[in-house]
């Protein structure tokens, strides 16, 4: 009889490593990125900072905060005259420093797109009463740490984009 560890599904390769190898594998290789030998997830580090358009984006859904919570498509259409072509594509990104929190779509509408909401924390950002770290280091979705200076909203937005023009001012 053969064991657990050599049995495998009809249609699936044969187990090439065990999981503690493959674990092994992805922490040793995490920082550059690598393949999940078991799903093929990619697994990598991501030193992320808020950047210019994600300031953007806060800034649009600061001022959205009496409509409520808004998608992202809502957020594309305020900023449309920015020079930037996809200014919501990091949108989501700015939870990372719970600037912004989701809330589910329509519940009775699974193709209904989730939506953002600015935080207190969010809020006193824009308002230039708060900085965050700079950069904040990802892994599968999750931040592992915080390291860099203090920056604020106009630091991140630096010279690409005008506070006041978003602003409205």
């Amino acid at each position: 009889m053969k064991k657990p560890d050599q049995l495998f599904l009809p249609g699936l390769p044969k187990r090439e490593k065990t999981l503690r190898e493959a674990r092994a594998e992805i922490l040793a290789n995490r920082d550059n990125g690598i393949d999940c030998p078991c799903c093929g997830r990619h697994c990598k580090i991501y030193r992320r900072r808020v950047h210019a358009a994600m300031a953007a984006c806060l800034i649009e859904l600061y001022k959205a905060k009496e409509v409520g919570p808004v998608d992202s498509s809502y957020i594309a259409k305020r900023l449309r005259h920015l020079d930037t072509s996809h200014p919501t594509g990091d949108l989501s990104k700015l939870a990372f420093w719970d600037l912004i929190h989701e809330t589910p779509g329509d519940p009775t509408d699974e193709d209904s797109p989730s939506a953002w909401a600015i935080t207190e924390k969010g809020e006193s950002f824009v308002e230039r009463r708060s900085t965050v770290v700079k950069y904040a280091f990802v892994y599968l979705d999750q931040v592992l740490e915080f390291d860099g200076e203090q920056v604020s909203i106009d630091d991140a937005l630096g010279n690409r984009f005008s506070f006041d023009e978003i602003m409205g001012r």
